[in-house]
């Protein structure tokens, strides 16, 4: 489904305006605050998406895993993938469809607030 982000960028961007246009009632000014909105809870989305992902956060769970004061050693754990792999690819699979679902949520984000500052300019 996600094979080409950009043509599902611009399917979504499309389909956002006519419904965001839709919403509003023709209303130029309530499209605008919708488009605006819309757009920076999709930028949201997909820059909480970019932040967890891009390990922001690991450097402070090691931090608080080296305070804890009742430290044991790990051993290892019993857990491992099977041997013909089918534990990991569905992993990948589902972090590469999350992954280019934030690129389109990026896109149709930068799109929708851009468009609504361009609507602002020429009103």
């Amino acid at each position: 489904m996600w094979k080409n982000r950009w043509t599902w960028s611009l399917i979504l961007f499309m389909v956002n305006l006519g419904s965001l246009y839709l919403f509003a009632g023709g209303n130029g000014m309530k499209w605008i605050n919708s488009l605006f909105v819309t757009g920076l809870i999709l930028l949201m989305a997909s820059g909480i998406y970019f932040v967890i992902n891009g390990g922001f956060f690991n450097v402070f769970t090691q931090g608080l895993r080296n305070l804890k004061l009742t430290r044991t050693p790990r051993s290892e754990y019993g857990f491992e993938d099977p041997l013909d792999g089918s534990g990991e690819e569905t992993k990948q699979l589902t972090k590469k469809w999350f992954r280019q679902g934030a690129f389109v949520c990026l896109f149709v984000g930068l799109g929708n607030t851009l468009f609504s500052y361009a609507l602002i300019a020429f009103m």
